[in-house]
C-alpha cells in the first residue's frame, strides 16, 4: 500500500467516524427540547439537527466505501452534495455557522478522498 492509499483510507475512516457522530448527534441528542428523531416524527424535516443526521448517515456510508476501496464515487457525491449544502447555509446565514464549516471541512475532505487517484485498478 502506498502512502497516498494510506492517506485516503485513513481519511475515509476519519469521515466514517466524524459520520457516525453527526448522525448521532442529529438524530439522539436533545436540542431545543427534543431529539432529532422526535423532530423527525413531527414532520420537522428542514431543520438543520435532523439534516445533520442525514448528512452523518451519507458521511458514515461514503467514509466506508472509501475505507474499503469500493464506491468511490459514492463518496465524491455525498462530498459534493454536502458541500454545496454547506455553502448555500453559510451564504444564507445559520445560528450554527461552526457547525456547518466542520461539516464542510468534513465533505471537502471526503470529496478529495473520493476523487484520489490509485485504488483498484480495472485492467
Amino acid at each position: 500500500m502506498s502512502p497516498s492509499e494510506f492517506l485516503t483510507r485513513l481519511v475515509g475512516l476519519l469521515v466514517a467516524v466524524a459520520g457516525g457522530v453527526l448522525a448521532w448527534g442529529g438524530f439522539l441528542v436533545p436540542v431545543a427540547g427534543a431529539r432529532g428523531v422526535d423532530l423527525l416524527a413531527r414532520g420537522a424535516v428542514a431543520d438543520i439537527v435532523v439534516a445533520g443526521g442525514f448528512a452523518g448517515i451519507a458521511f458514515v456510508a461514503a467514509g466506508v466505501a472509501v475505507l474499503i476501496d469500493r464506491g468511490r464515487a459514492l463518496a465524491v457525491s455525498v462530498g459534493g452534495v454536502v458541500l454545496v449544502a454547506a455553502v448555500v447555509l453559510l451564504v444564507v446565514g445559520t445560528d450554527s455557522t461552526t457547525s456547518v464549516l466542520g461539516v464542510g471541512v468534513v465533505a471537502l475532505g471526503l470529496l478529495f478522498a473520493g476523487a484520489s487517484p490509485g485504488g483498484r485498478s480495472t485492467a
